[in-house]
């Protein structure tokens, strides 16, 4: 029986990755530097569109690496689904990763371990967001089936309905997450160490809004030592302070990062 069932196995297909990877924008010379964007588990891949058009439009070969519910697990993200992501390019190809919102938290803990040739964090929270509002959404019990983020349209918290309060209005296009992905959260905005990126030896970007309630400003810089920090709002001649959607919604912003991103990949 030993030597049927090992043929057997043989020609059962190998299990998928549970994680998804593909290309996010038109076809790019194989020379091409590569901008592998971590998306958050909790947006939807159109909430990147800009950021996506931004890399490409300097030369960059933009890629999405995104989570399912069934691959929503924090540690496993970051020490295995972004290394195998990885694997999937050439090492002649610069890579670096790029991070909007806590897809750029996942990110930056990966390339802490690995270092990539850059790091391009956008609206990412390097420690846990300190709020009213986020100890209260620490505290409701975590659905076992997970969440559909786009149902907590009709949540409100003191009256006030509770995405735009978080993400900014609109709220950008959001996704399912698992109850393992809501867990993990918790635990790190109750006790989470942040990331602290200010001794990374390769080089780092990070930008948000001034008035970005998942990462604002005075939470970000103090973990990015002097690597360059853009705090996108009126302090910038800009027409308005810059929640988390208007900073993966603007143009301009996803221009800012892709640049800088360009430049450190030609060589500096």
């Amino acid at each position: 029986m030993l030597l049927p069932a090992l043929g057997l196995l043989l020609v059962l297909p190998a299990r998928a990755d549970p994680y998804l990877l593909h290309d996010a924008g038109r076809p790019m010379p194989d020379t091409s530097p590569v901008a592998l964007v971590v998306l958050d588990p909790g947006l939807a891949e159109p909430a990147v569109q800009a950021l996506v058009d931004g890399l490409e439009a300097e030369g960059l070969d933009a890629w999405i690496l995104s989570f399912p519910p069934q691959a929503q697990d924090t540690q496993a993200i970051v020490t295995r689904f972004i290394p195998q992501a990885r694997a999937n390019f050439p090492a002649h190809r610069p890579l670096a990763l790029v991070g909007p919102g806590l897809g750029g938290t996942l990110a930056a803990r990966a390339a802490k371990a690995d270092p990539p040739a850059a790091l391009a964090l956008l609206g990412a929270p390097l420690a846990p967001p300190r709020s009213e509002l986020v100890s209260w959404l620490c505290a409701l019990p975590v659905p076992q089936g997970g969440l559909d983020l786009p149902s907590l349209g009709a949540v409100t918290w003191r009256d006030q309905p509770v995405l735009p309060l978080l993400l900014g209005q609109p709220p950008p296009p959001l996704a399912r997450v698992s109850a393992t992905w809501l867990r993990d959260l918790q635990g790190w905005a109750r006790q989470g160490d942040p990331v602290d990126l200010s001794a990374a030896t390769f080089p780092v970007w990070a930008g948000t809004g001034l008035l970005d309630e998942l990462a604002p400003p005075e939470d970000l810089r103090p973990w990015l030592g002097e690597h360059p920090f853009v705090r996108f709002g009126y302090l910038r001649m800009d027409l308005h302070g810059y929640d988390h959607a208007a900073l993966l919604r603007e143009e301009r912003v996803a221009r800012v990062l892709a640049r800088w991103l360009a430049q450190e990949l030609a060589g500096g």
